[in-house]
């Protein structure tokens, strides 16, 4: 599976969800320094300073390597259980069919490519699924506002 869509950006996050209607997560300074907040069937990825409208590309047979483009990447555990996640901003959400199952989740923020549209923010965002039954936490490339390379915290509340 492969599909892409343009996501409009808003309060610099963007969240992949195993529910219906998601509830983000909370902040913290620590959140903020590593780039995401991960709690139970929901992480929320910081962007790279900026909101507009984003490529959104989510995989689940694209092999799991960082591009050397990649201005940040991180890898999370995740659980599909509905066959089905969401892929959430502030005031959209977008449903995508998935298997169910364990995955490392990882997501990158590169550049867009020729072909893009102009109006897009500059970043295009892929979300690459593997399954793994004991996906670890990991900050592959820091970038943007995280001042840290090192995973500070696996726990978040919802908002």
């Amino acid at each position: 599976m492969q599909v892409e869509f343009e996501v409009m950006i808003t309060h610099s996050q963007i969240a992949v969800c195993c529910e219906a209607n998601p509830i983000l997560n909370d902040w913290t300074d620590e959140h903020a320094a590593q780039g995401f907040s991960w709690r139970e069937g929901c992480v929320v990825f910081g962007m790279l300073d900026h909101d507009g409208i984003s490529i959104v590309d989510v995989s689940d047979t694209r092999p799991q390597l960082v591009s050397a483009e990649a201005e940040r990447a991180i890898v999370v555990p995740f659980e599909v259980v509905h066959g089905w996640i969401q892929i959430s901003t502030i005031f959209s959400d977008f449903t995508v069919k998935i298997a169910n199952g364990k995955y490392a989740l990882l997501c990158e923020f590169r550049p867009r490519v020729p072909g893009d549209n102009p109006m897009s923010c500059g970043y295009r965002i892929l979300f690459t699924f593997k399954g793994e039954d004991n996906a670890e936490f990991r900050i592959l490339k820091k970038g943007g506002e995280m001042t840290t390379d090192t995973v500070l915290t696996t726990k978040a509340d919802a908002a």
